[in-house]
């Protein structure tokens, strides 16, 4: 019988504090809804509660955007209603006059659309709708976000701070598509000036290296471009000591994961975040299982060419995912950036 496993992309404390969050903030709406024999759980509150407990970090969960978006949003869609009354055209014209308030006062938080088109399709025409029981819910989420982020203290601080709340854009010493690839995801600015450093491994331990190496490649570029912020990065995979580097060709990639199968490994990677202000290395560690692979099944992994320019030979979100039974720790530090440290560190610049 194949076995699952669950997959565990964040710390075990983040899934706590985020349970803790949303059993105040969506448990505590309903009970004072219970107790008050009012009606003031509403949907879109669903929606905020992900952004407020699963995404603290996002600029769309901050307060302004927050509590902005739904009173620009219900302000909105509700004078749509008294002016328009109950016609067919009065949602998307509320929604998408909802939607550009928010962008021009800057407000996104993507429940105020939901917000819009609630009161729209309710025919809601009062305006202490945004009292009751908008405003209400709403400070009753916003106090659990807080009381939750001072519970777990130091794991994901909420609300940011002004000069937390934006990442400044970034010089990527690396030619890594990997690495480009998950800061262009997560909307951090950046542009790329590959780093000279000889990626050489000598007799080191593995998080000692890729601290090193981060290091390195970090402060070669900051010497070319000592105005800017520069991030240096380094992957190792490392089992039983030692460090799988690149393949060098395709009989080398096959012994390395002969060498992975069936067993677990580690996978290091060293950040190194350098500017005039501060300087910052850390190392995120991932532990990886891969299941026992047959033969014919490492060598048409190996035909795919996938793992050619990669550490270990593999790259996890790609076809040798489905060989993966699970891995504790982050899943973006295998694929070569742990990005949620990383957002961790680049805010406190």
């Amino acid at each position: 019988m194949k076995k699952f496993y669950f997959i565990k992309r964040i710390s075990y404390k983040e899934y706590i504090m985020a349970t803790v969050g949303i059993l105040l903030g969506i448990g505590g709406v309903a009970f004072i809804s219970f107790l008050s024999d009012q009606p003031l759980m509403i949907a879109p509150f669903g929606a905020s509660a992900v952004l407020l407990f699963g995404a603290p970090l996002s600029p769309f969960a901050q307060p302004r955007n927050f509590f902005g978006s739904y009173i620009v949003s219900g302000l909105i869609a509700i004078t749509c209603v008294i002016i328009l009354g109950d016609e067919w055209y009065v949602a998307p014209i509320a929604v998408t006059l909802a939607i550009l308030a928010m962008m021009a006062t800057d407000t996104i938080h993507p429940p105020g659309g939901a917000t819009a088109l609630l009161v729209a399709l309710q025919g809601t025409d009062d305006y202490l709708f945004i009292i009751n029981p908008v405003a209400i819910g709403l400070l009753i989420l916003f106090i659990s976000a807080v009381l939750s982020s001072r519970i777990f203290r130091g794991i994901r601080e909420y609300p940011l701070s002004k000069k937390r709340n934006k990442i400044p854009p970034l010089v990527l010493a690396s030619s890594s598509p990997r690495r480009k690839e998950l800061l262009e995801k997560n909307n951090i600015e950046f542009r790329i000036e590959v780093s000279n450093v000889l990626e050489n491994h000598p007799l080191m331990e593995p998080e000692e290296l890729v601290k090193e190496l981060s290091f390195r490649k970090a402060k070669e570029v900051y010497e070319r471009f000592p105005n800017e912020i520069i991030l240096g990065a380094d992957t190792v995979v490392s089992i039983d000591g030692n460090i799988l580097e690149k393949p060098v060709d395709e009989a080398d990639s096959y012994n390395m994961i002969s060498t992975l199968s069936g067993r677990a490994h580690q996978v290091y990677t060293g950040v190194t975040i350098y500017s005039k202000d501060r300087n910052v290395t850390f190392v995120e560690k991932t532990d990886v299982y891969v299941k026992k692979l047959s033969e014919e099944e490492i060598r048409n992994y190996i035909k795919t060419g996938e793992g050619k320019d990669k550490a270990g030979s593999y790259a996890i979100q790609g076809e040798f995912n489905k060989y993966i039974e699970k891995y504790v720790g982050d899943f973006d530090n295998v694929v070569g950036l742990p990005i949620s440290r990383l957002i961790k560190e680049l805010s406190l610049l």
